[in-house]
């Protein structure tokens, strides 16, 4: 991160550089906290209550108290994303980060009462819809973990996994299911075009409730292009390989972006796939809040 960069703790605005994190941190030590990352433009955060609600959801499910008001969290983001350099070029994309952890509140697994430590960060972000290479994952999501759902400040499940990829020449991995069916991304959503239908995990497969993947899902009926949410089975990935089907991902930061290979093979791009691309990313570059 850029040292001069201005973020947001507790109240605070302070130089990235100045801010240290207690070596008792809980966050630090044991993974004990939430986070959110959003897309910004122009200074307007994209989909921000669906992001604090998210939030808040995981928050109290990990027992740790957020200790801000969703406009104080818009305040600080207000505030870091004017602290960004003036860009070059217009539009201003950022990416924002938002992280709540359960502070220094010992290093057992029980915690002690101390205040959670809040944080927002916000560095400039540029978005790419190209077409990635992906890579099947010999590993399986577990949709029974607490932590299920949740994104928490322990990625090592999801850094282990990234360094198979990147060994790999890929840029993202693809997860199964427990039950051996399609999951997700490491930091995606995953989404199948096939016959003229589009299919997306259910999330009892154990993905991510992804907010994009939310508002696509809620947004396509209305472009006339329903997404179903139901198992997808493996061998789907041998019917992309033959060009029969195709994959997408999705996240907050990238939009909608198409797989063009898998595990090697070249992968076409389907025309409700590009459909969905031009609808939804444009959504994003217009400012728009929805889908």
């Amino acid at each position: 991160m850029n040292p001069d960069l201005v973020m947001w703790r507790n109240g605070e605005l302070v130089r990235a550089d100045d801010i240290h994190v207690p070596v008792a941190d809980r966050g630090l030590l044991l993974g004990d906290g939430i986070f959110e990352t959003l897309l910004a433009r122009d200074g307007v955060p994209l989909r921000l209550s669906r992001h604090l609600a998210r939030l808040r959801s995981s928050c109290d499910r990990l027992g740790i108290d957020s200790r801000y008001s969703d406009d104080e969290f818009s305040l600080a983001i207000s505030q870091v994303l004017a602290a960004l350099p003036s860009p070059p070029v217009v539009p201003q994309y950022a990416r924002v980060r938002i992280t709540v952890t359960a502070g220094n509140g010992g290093v057992g697994l029980v915690r002690d009462k101390t205040p959670a430590d809040a944080m927002v960060s916000a560095a400039p972000y540029f978005p790419d819809h190209a077409p990635v290479s992906a890579v099947t994952l010999p590993w399986r999501r577990n949709p029974h973990s607490p932590v299920t759902g949740m994104k928490t400040t322990s990625q090592a499940e999801n850094v282990a996994a990234m360094r198979y990829v990147v060994r790999r020449g890929a840029v993202e991995g693809i997860w199964f299911a427990a039950t051996g069916d399609l999951c997700e991304g490491t930091t995606t959503n995953l989404f199948v075009e096939s016959d003229g239908r589009v299919l997306t995990p259910p999330l009892s497969s154990g993905c991510l409730a992804g907010i994009a993947r939310e508002a696509l899902v809620e947004a396509s009926a209305g472009w006339g292009i329903e997404i179903a949410e139901q198992p997808i089975s493996a061998q789907y990935l041998d019917a992309a390989k033959s060009a029969d089907l195709s994959l997408f991902l999705t996240s907050s930061l990238r939009g909608i972006v198409p797989v063009g290979h898998l595990d090697d093979t070249a992968l076409e791009i389907g025309p409700l796939t590009s459909r969905l691309m031009e609808l939804f990313n444009d959504a994003a570059d217009a400012r728009r809040q929805y889908p």
